[in-house]
């Protein structure tokens, strides 16, 4: 029998996380930085260096050529994939058996059945 699993979001944290706290640390870093006028950050290039001289966060810089490159593999990965219909207002997310969730708007909610069918990819389709 398949595991039950359930996620239920919360507006005061929305997912957030972790990384989150960090990303904010970072960027308070840098505005810190160009409040002071201790560097010029005119883009993603200069943000990441500056971010990298100032926090003891490793960055990592991905340039648009790098991005344009791998496009296309990750666009073959996620074709034909569907989606939560307001998933922004979803609440509840619950699996139902294999290849089934339940998804609503509150905890209590019986919600909607999304059913999925396996493919060659390692995604599934929706039904």
């Amino acid at each position: 029998m398949p595991r039950q699993e359930n996620w239920h979001f919360f507006a005061t944290s929305t997912g957030k996380g972790a990384l989150d706290r960090i990303g904010g640390h970072v960027k308070r870093a840098v505005w810190n930085v160009v409040k002071a006028r201790q560097a010029a950050v005119t883009d993603a290039a200069s943000f990441a260096e500056c971010a990298q001289s100032r926090t003891s966060t490793n960055i990592m810089f991905v340039n648009k050529s790098d991005v344009e490159a791998i496009k296309p593999k990750f666009d073959d990965k996620v074709e034909g994939c569907c989606g939560i219909p307001h998933i922004h207002k979803v609440h509840s997310v619950r699996s139902e058996g294999s290849y089934q969730v339940l998804y609503s708007l509150t905890s209590d909610e019986v919600g909607c059945r999304l059913s999925f069918r396996p493919t060659n990819s390692s995604l599934a389709s929706c039904d």
